[in-house]
């Protein structure tokens, strides 16, 4: 394993190698708890069962879905090989294409960012909020995200019924060559943005009418995260992903750079996809790829070639303080302060269970109260000595206690 990037996991691991250098995209997700690894390669066996849930779905070798699939099945089975050393959750960050893919490299820079082993909503809320600061760093305005849920399972089959059923009644109001795309893929209604269709699409059912009670619950916490960061959303009923393995939230993102908008990358949950694939588990996953063209002062590659070792573990106390988490940890990056955290966890003894296997020397602990107030408390995790610190002073008190 290559050491300049310190793994935020507890044990060593065997089959991912940790990237030595990345550039200033990875340094980001870095800030954000990702562990930037070696790009992997995907093998035979992991090409042809992506494949095979690519054809079922609809999808051509030759489109960025299928590819895309590969590299979620590489990286599920990688997770599900190296179980023994994660966590429970793990988060990734990588440079894009997997070698392996048939998918040669562009003139656009990619990168994933992947969150495996959680369920939970602010998983996507990490990968967005994530996405945002990347994008923020790589000189882009005004970025926006636009979001849906198609719901869990019972959903999926709700709206899948009710989708038919609206076809069936509506058949004769449209042209010949869409009955067929329409019959191989029911969601193709929701998803077309033909506007001669507008009319057809519209009267159709949406997803967001179709979710279960705890479907409906885990999107509208989605949204908390989202608004509680600031960043700007719209609800757009035409991102709606493949039901082969799609689930949950789909999400695109896009911003603006020398007057244009530009739509920069696209996520969604694939808690459905392990099975697909040949795993013996349901493995709830969450993915975003971002893509762009550098221009100006970002044409050029900022490489790190050593990233900080964390000496903060952040710690949150209930739904109220985790939905502040994501802001706070964004000060702290901006001022190049490294935390570790445990958000896709909820009990306290999880968390400082993980802040005292990695033996890091402080515990930042945010709380209801503390959420209320506006600070932090800072513990020592030695002499247990602990500050109430203001938000504003957050940063100037961590690195002076850093430097000591």
């Amino acid at each position: 394993m290559k050491k300049n990037v310190p793994p935020p996991q507890e044990k060593e691991l065997k089959k991912i190698a940790l990237a030595s250098s990345v550039e200033k995209p990875g340094e980001v997700a870095f800030y954000y708890g990702f562990s930037p690894i070696e790009t992997p390669s995907i093998n035979a066996e992991d090409g042809k069962r992506a494949r095979g849930v690519a054809k079922s779905a609809g999808i051509q070798d030759d489109k960025e879905e299928a590819y895309e699939l590969q590299e979620k099945a590489r990286l599920l089975r990688l997770y599900m090989e190296e179980m023994d050393a994660f966590p429970q959750h793990v988060f990734f960050y990588y440079e894009k294409p997997m070698r392996g893919s048939g998918r040669r490299r562009g003139s656009n820079f990619e990168c994933g960012l992947d969150v495996i082993g959680s369920s939970k909503s602010v998983a996507e809320a990490l990968l967005i909020q994530t996405a945002t600061a990347i994008l923020s760093e790589e000189g882009f305005e005004n970025i926006e995200i636009a979001i849906n849920s198609v719901g869990d399972r019972e959903s999926l089959s709700r709206l899948e019924r009710e989708l038919v059923a609206y076809y069936r009644r509506h058949i004769e109001e449209l042209p010949a060559p869409y009955r067929q795309a329409f019959k191989k893929d029911i969601f193709e209604i929701l998803r077309t943005t033909d506007t001669k269709l507008e009319s057809f699409v519209v009267g159709a059912p949406q997803p967001l009418s179709t979710l279960s009670d705890m479907s409906r619950a885990h999107f509208k916490e989605v949204l908390e995260f989202i608004e509680s960061s600031g960043i700007p959303y719209t609800i757009d009923n035409h991102l709606v992903g493949s039901k082969q393995y799609a689930s949950q939230t789909t999400f695109s993102i896009s911003g603006e750079r020398e007057g244009k908008r530009l739509v920069l990358g696209h996520g969604y949950r694939y808690n459905h996809l392990s099975r697909k694939i040949g795993l013996k588990k349901e493995i709830p996953a969450v993915g975003i790829t971002l893509s762009w063209k550098r221009a100006g002062k970002h044409q050029r590659a900022t490489v790190v070639k050593k990233l900080p070792k964390p000496k903060f573990y952040f710690i949150h106390l209930g739904y109220n303080a985790k939905l502040k988490s994501l802001p706070v940890i964004e000060t702290l990056r901006r001022s190049k302060i490294l935390v570790s955290h445990g958000l896709t966890k909820d009990k306290f003894s999880g968390q400082a269970s993980t802040a005292e296997n990695t033996k890091t020397p402080y515990l930042l602990i945010f709380g209801q109260k503390e959420a209320i107030e506006n600070t932090v408390l800072v513990r020592d995790s030695k002499t247990r000595f602990q500050d109430t610190v203001a938000f504003a002073s957050l940063p100037t008190h961590l690195k002076s206690i850093s430097k000591a």
